[in-house]
């Protein structure tokens, strides 16, 4: 079996769980600061499950020449974004049964003042790694490397869908079914799993290795 050293994954804004499953899988993360942006990823887009089905949540970026912006120089755009977020997340779990346990937290980060998107971002990962007390060998890029050989597992590429086999069951509010949840914000298991949520994450990493 390939030996492998580490993974890159690229910054995400309220990762999904396939990401944090990502994360329990493998020892050693780089987190891609130091790429061109690229569009429609997870870099400023999540989804979440609401009353009405998939809803994806955005963070509005500077307009300029977004493509031939460095990812850890992105800047965001306005303030106007957080109050329409906060409400969507408030339609989408209030009725869930751990919404009152991280509601303020999330709101308070989505209202601290983030200049950049990394900021925004870092501060919702650290919050979840220490949620779930995750111990890993976790990074961010110094520069830029094109290929990283072949004991690099590399997800840079990938938009909104990661494109792992993985498959992350839970009882979810709005469905009747253990669906597959992997491609949601991580807040959704935690709206709905609570204390629970790293236990499942485990359980569905080790099903998936």
């Amino acid at each position: 079996m390939k030996k492998i050293d580490y993974i890159i994954l690229p910054s995400s804004y309220l990762p999904s769980s396939d990401y944090f499953t990502l994360i329990l899988k493998y020892d050693n993360i780089l987190i891609e600061v130091n790429d061109f942006y690229l569009k429609q990823s997870i870099r400023n887009h999540t989804i979440i499950l609401g009353p009405n089905g998939d809803q994806k949540l955005t963070v509005p970026i500077q307009r300029k020449d977004k493509s031939k912006t460095i990812f850890k120089n992105l800047k965001i755009s306005n303030e106007k974004w957080k109050k329409k977020q906060i409400q969507s997340i408030k339609t989408a779990y209030g009725n869930s049964p751990f919404f009152i346990y991280y509601i303020d937290d999330i709101i308070e980060l989505i209202n601290q003042d983030s200049k950049t998107l990394l900021e925004l971002n870092q501060k919702f990962f650290n919050y979840f790694i220490k949620e779930f007390k995750i111990n890993k060998n976790i990074k961010l890029t110094n520069e830029y490397i094109k290929n990283y050989g072949e004991n690099y597992v590399d997800f840079r590429s990938k938009k909104i869908d990661l494109g792992t086999k993985n498959s992350i069951n839970y009882i979810q509010t709005f469905l009747s079914s253990n669906n597959n949840l992997k491609k949601y914000s991580v807040i959704d298991l935690l709206f709905n799993q609570g204390n629970n949520s790293m236990d499942i994450l485990l359980t569905n990493m080790k099903k998936n290795k």
